[in-house]
């Protein structure tokens, strides 16, 4: 069960901004591995293979394409820890609930992609659950 405290607010923005910086690099393969569980748990579900579901959750659409998608610099102010599911899965917010990882559309003003994961706590390592 996780503790909403600044020391899970503060290791789970680590990890986002870990993720920034995969985001940053055009990382696919390493932010895919992040999610594996994610990729797991929606194969098992749906029924669909892995590869598949892998393939789906792709990010190459934003590293493809530098002329439409720029990664959004990570937020300086301190972000809010968000508790679900009994205190088991977490996500961060910036002021105004926004998603601390976004993509700016480079020729539409004001409106980005966002990428919102959902994480769990496993074996003291953060994972991408949904």
């Amino acid at each position: 069960m996780l503790r909403d405290n600044e020391a899970t607010r503060d290791s789970l923005t680590r990890e986002y901004r870990r993720l920034h910086s995969l985001f940053a690099e055009g990382n696919n393969d390493a932010l895919l591995a992040a999610a594996s569980t994610r990729t797991k748990e929606l194969a098992l579900a749906s029924g669909t293979p892995e590869d598949y579901v892998r393939h789906r959750f792709s990010y190459n659409m934003f590293f493809d394409n530098p002329d439409i998608y720029q990664l959004n610099d990570f937020p300086k102010e301190p972000l809010t820890l968000n508790l679900a599911a009994d205190n088991r899965v977490a996500w961060l917010t910036t002021e105004g609930v926004q998603v601390p990882l976004r993509f700016n559309h480079v020729h539409e003003k004001g409106v980005s992609s966002k990428v919102r994961p959902y994480f769990i706590r496993r074996n003291g390592q953060w994972e991408i659950c949904r």
